[in-house]
């Protein structure tokens, strides 16, 4: 079950400040998260720019990048993956432009699953460190902002389909235990 002492929310910015803050109150206004931590790709996000009530709870984690680069989200979740698995079993990986449903948590926690992704590729994945042990670690190599879910996603249906879910609403529309 998702609880907040065993969770971790890594969110990854791309010089959007209206829409990570519009994200991240939305992330905490749906569960009581200990912390936020988000992955600033070129070091130009402050405090400020967040809700007052929010600042205490929010760690940016500054990744400077050449200002041509939009970064590697492949990257971006391992880094998310090696700060939360030494201390907690879950880690909620998001982009920065994400509307969040409340009661996410209560269909994560009642389903079984130790792997998630919605509502489009990478856009939201949810692991568990049995998920994380199982699938590993996404492909650095791919260093495009696009397709390196879907090597990390094939992995998964190819070594243990009965444990992941996805619901990717992108035109190819790939449901798998949705």
């Amino acid at each position: 079950f998702l609880e907040p002492s065993n969770v971790e929310l890594f969110i990854v910015n791309y010089r959007r400040h209206n829409e990570v803050r519009a994200t991240v109150a939305g992330w905490l206004d749906s569960f009581p998260f200990e912390s936020v931590n988000i992955i600033d790709n070129h070091s130009s996000l402050t405090l400020d720019v967040f809700r007052e009530q929010d600042r205490n709870r929010i760690n940016i984690m500054h990744n400077p990048r050449p200002k041509w680069m939009l970064g590697s989200l492949a990257e971006c979740w391992n880094m998310a993956y090696c700060h939360t698995f030494t201390s907690k079993d879950w880690v909620i990986c998001s982009q920065d432009d994400v509307i969040i449903a409340p009661g996410w948590d209560k269909l994560v926690s009642r389903s079984g699953y130790t792997t998630y992704f919605a509502p489009k590729g990478d856009m939201v994945h949810i692991n568990s460190i049995e998920g994380f042990k199982s699938f590993g670690w996404w492909d650095e190599r791919f260093r495009t902002i696009f397709y390196q879910e879907s090597d990390y996603i094939l992995r998964c249906l190819k070594s243990a389909p009965e444990f992941i879910s996805i619901c990717d609403h992108h035109h190819w529309s790939h449901m798998h235990n949705h």
